[in-house]
């Protein structure tokens, strides 16, 4: 049987990407890379938490939504508990290292403890008493939780240039499971030229009469 051109193409066509195929440094048995590692606090029973954030740098008043992950390594499921509130947001320890104060003095970190805004007080002071709910975490699994619905710097005062380091704990299984040390820099917005900034005189102007 004569094999026409369109068909020897086809055919070679097939041969070359049978060779491509066994010759692939991907095996089928090869476990699929991961995405890019991120940043884990220290494991803690098979345990260990991450605090993620969209960019390292923020404009002054610029929304900043964090992202919390559990990742649950041991060989038993474990449970989460939180109150209702946590729904929106974690509580988190936040500290501001001014620009300009940044080396130790007399053998103490310059940094200071962020307080909570009045807003901040509002949701976590306010709802103490809120029912409790619970995550259960299966071996090898991972909880993601973004907190998209309340900005980080609406509930802390965090107006100041500077840098903020950010972390938060939670109990998990009678240990507390801290994250890595978030650090963001908070800096001035860019001035805007504009013609009437600042204090400016003008003329009254007179409506006409008819």
């Amino acid at each position: 049987m004569r094999i026409n051109s369109d068909q020897s193409i086809i055919l070679m066509l097939a041969g070359f990407l049978f060779l491509f195929i066994s010759h692939s440094d991907l095996n089928a048995d090869e476990p699929v890379k991961s995405k890019p590692s991120i940043e884990w606090g220290q494991s803690v029973d098979g345990l260990r938490s991450s605090l993620t954030a969209e960019k390292s740098n923020y404009v002054i008043g610029e929304p900043i939504l964090l992202g919390y992950q559990l990742e649950n390594r041991s060989p038993h499921e474990v449970m989460f508990f939180f109150e209702g509130y946590h729904s929106r947001c974690f509580r988190m320890e936040i500290f501001y290292l001014p620009k300009n104060r940044l080396t130790k003095k007399n053998g103490k970190s310059a940094e200071k403890a962020i307080a909570l805004t009045r807003y901040g007080k509002s949701i976590f002071h306010g709802t103490y008493f809120s029912s409790m709910r619970r995550f259960n975490i299966g071996s090898s699994s991972v909880l993601t939780w973004d907190f998209g619905d309340i900005p980080i710097n609406h509930l802390y005062d965090m107006t100041l240039p500077g840098k903020y380091d950010i972390t938060t704990k939670r109990m998990i299984d009678n240990a507390f499971v801290t994250t890595n040390t978030l650090r963001l820099t908070i800096v001035r917005p860019q001035p805007v030229e504009n013609d009437l900034q600042g204090p400016h005189v003008e003329p009254i102007k007179n409506k006409k009469s008819n």
